[in-house]
């Protein structure tokens, strides 16, 4: 079997902006898949299998942000991070060394990389990829756009940076319950856990109702500015926040 690779380089900004967004990503689940083309570049994690998703959070960059490849990339290659917290941590060392990586992604074949080597002058590394068979690899940019198509909302409201902070605060307390609630009763809108507290986010025109969704992904929203949209589908809320985009999945419970 042949082996093939593509060689880039990486600047410090570029390693710590690639691996702030594995931080965050590894919040929703610790393998993250990683799909390069000429063009883009895809980030994710997910909870789920097949098409049962619980919770799925990704990025968009352009490709040339992160990885700076000598020869474009003729198709898109993949590469499985199998322990995202691990992968950050070990490619931190880098940063106590004031120059670029020199990388290479390795392939036995057509899509998936089996081995990721990076180095300087003074430390190599080598990073395996993981298993395809124990990922949801089928992802990629348009289906993310078609699934979270705002057109197909039932309604959507503001969510302001303090609230958002006061909700993890507040939720952080109660470590037994990995449940929120979303509650509309006389068109206002609340956060919080049912009889224990809520929050009072919004005035909302909308049919009463009340959906619960996991604590634990909630938590792990991106805010880049003082406040967000979430949208609200019939299976599930989306935060789609620039080059970000979180999906949390929703039970309808009245």
């Amino acid at each position: 079997m042949s082996i093939t690779s593509h060689k880039f380089s990486m600047s410090l900004p570029q390693l710590t902006f690639l691996l702030d967004k594995i931080h965050d990503l590894i919040a929703i689940d610790n393998e993250v898949l990683i799909k390069i083309d000429k063009g883009n570049l895809l980030l994710y994690s997910l909870v789920g299998e097949k098409k049962n998703v619980n919770a799925f959070k990704s990025y968009i960059f352009k490709t040339d942000e992160v990885f700076s490849f000598y020869e474009p990339l003729e198709k898109e290659m993949r590469f499985i991070i199998i322990n995202g917290s691990k992968f950050e941590g070990t490619l931190k060392n880098y940063l106590d060394f004031n120059e670029d990586l020199e990388c290479e992604f390795f392939m036995s074949d057509d899509t998936y990389s089996d081995n990721l080597k990076l180095k300087n002058s003074n430390l190599r590394l080598s990073i395996g990829g993981g298993d395809v068979r124990g990922m949801n690899t089928t992802i990629d940019v348009e289906q993310i756009k078609k699934t979270m198509n705002i057109d197909n909302i039932d309604f959507q409201f503001v969510l302001d940076k303090n609230s958002y902070t006061k909700i993890k605060k507040i939720a952080s307390i109660d470590n037994e319950n990995d449940i929120l609630m979303l509650n509309i009763e006389n068109n206002k809108l609340t956060i919080g856990e049912g009889n224990s507290w809520d929050l009072n986010i919004c005035d909302i025109e909308h049919e009463d109702l009340s959906i619960t969704f996991p604590k634990k992904y909630f938590k792990s929203i991106t805010f880049t500015e003082d406040e967000i949209i979430v949208y609200v589908f019939d299976t599930f809320l989306l935060v789609d926040n620039k080059n970000t985009s979180l999906l949390i999945a929703l039970e309808l419970t009245v």
